[in-house]
């Protein structure tokens, strides 16, 4: 009986055994000496009642049975499982392209509600187009997490200008974040460190933040007569909103098939806008957009 009772006190800390494994262990009493010890659990009511709990957390809070990496790592197992009868050759390839693209370093934030408006003007010449792009939207940090809020912009013809950084309703001087790429001295790269943007007073509770900003720069459309984007981390509900003056535009989705033709409106600012995710819809990485422009 001490026995069982001293083993019943340790099992008790032991990850999947919650609390009352002990007691079970303790009331089976000598019998977790002796040969019959699983017959004399598995016959309690409460033992099956823990067992049935714990399995149902294995299979479906497996976040809270072992690591992120563990995860990703059976997810991978799994997958590779599937393609190996329709992917024969190369069904390692396909496991680690999709880890890539849905599971990588960018799963610490995400983003929701986001809506961009172009406002696109050709000049007189129907060479140069300015364009000004906004940006609203908001950021859900991962839990644990304390990632740099960043992003890349590229343009061909002139360096891009941010003309305003708004992070829960407080302005911010947009050069101190948005600087060159030491590495690539083509891209523009915003970077909002977590000391500042975890600033608000409900931070703590949310794990988000409101995020807007506005970045304007001129295009050559002889050279470059579109506008690209894709999508790099998960994101919950997007709109794209267009204005042109003195030209065109012509919108088209890319990437996976699974992103449907975007329903459209025009507000009374006159900007058409492209409703590619509605709220509370996902877009996965991979998925983009392109808008081509005309005189």
């Amino acid at each position: 009986m001490l026995a069982g009772s001293l083993f019943g006190v340790q099992i008790d800390q032991v990850r999947f055994f919650p609390n009352g494994s002990a007691d079970i262990l303790v009331k089976t009493g000598s019998a977790v000496l002796g040969a019959g010890v699983f017959a004399a659990i598995m016959k309690s009511a409460q033992f099956t009642e823990v067992f049935q709990r714990n399995i149902h957390e294995v299979f479906f809070s497996p976040e809270l049975a072992v690591g992120l990496d563990e995860n990703k790592r059976k997810w991978r197992t799994l997958t590779d499982s599937i393609f190996k009868k329709c992917l024969t050759n190369v069904h390692g390839q396909a496991t680690q392209k999709i880890s890539e693209t849905y599971f990588s370093a960018e799963l610490d934030y995400h983003f929701e509600d986001v809506k961009i408006e172009y406002r696109l003007e050709l000049d007189k010449s129907k060479r140069y187009l300015d364009i000004r792009a906004s940006t609203s939207s908001k950021v859900v940090i991962s839990p644990d997490a304390q990632p740099i809020i960043w992003q890349r912009i590229t343009v061909g013809s002139t360096k891009p200008c941010m003309t305003s950084l708004v992070i829960d309703q407080k302005p911010y001087n947009p050069e101190d974040y948005f600087k060159p790429d030491p590495k690539n001295p083509n891209e523009q790269r915003l970077e909002i460190p977590y000391e500042i943007y975890s600033k608000g007073k409900d931070f703590d509770e949310t794990r988000s933040v409101t995020f807007e900003r506005t970045v304007e720069y001129k295009q050559d459309i002889t050279a470059d007569p579109y506008i690209a984007a894709g999508l790099t981390r998960f994101i919950v509900g997007l709109e794209i909103a267009i204005k042109c003056i003195n030209c065109k535009f012509h919108f088209t989705n890319t990437g996976s098939r699974v992103m449907e033709e975007p329903e459209s409106y025009t507000n009374g600012g006159k900007y058409e806008t492209r409703i590619l995710a509605k709220k509370g819809d996902l877009l996965l990485p991979g998925m983009g957009y392109i808008i081509v422009i005309t005189p």
